[in-house]
């Protein structure tokens, strides 16, 4: 999922744990800025959009066994929030 900003995932992802739906920040900064690659010269300006990706990416439930129930709530929660 992709919100707005920063502010408006955290502001997402905090109902949602609200109301006991589970999200994940997978990434919370792009790979090429993980400490692993300091040492390597990767042209940052090439990936300008990176951040602000990582910055507005969050992760909803996704299993096989979340029943039609569980999408049709995730899905009515995530949509009043937009």
């Amino acid at each position: 999922m992709l919100a707005d900003d920063e502010a408006k995932r955290d502001e997402i992802v905090a109902k949602l744990k609200s109301v006991n739906i589970p999200t994940m920040v997978y990434y919370p900064a792009p790979l090429h800025m993980l400490e692993v690659f300091q040492d390597v010269n990767n042209y940052s300006e090439a990936f300008h959009n990176a951040l602000s990706y990582c910055q507005r990416t969050f992760s909803l439930p996704m299993h096989p066994y979340l029943t039609e129930a569980e999408q049709q709530h995730v899905i009515n929660c995530v949509t009043s929030q937009i």
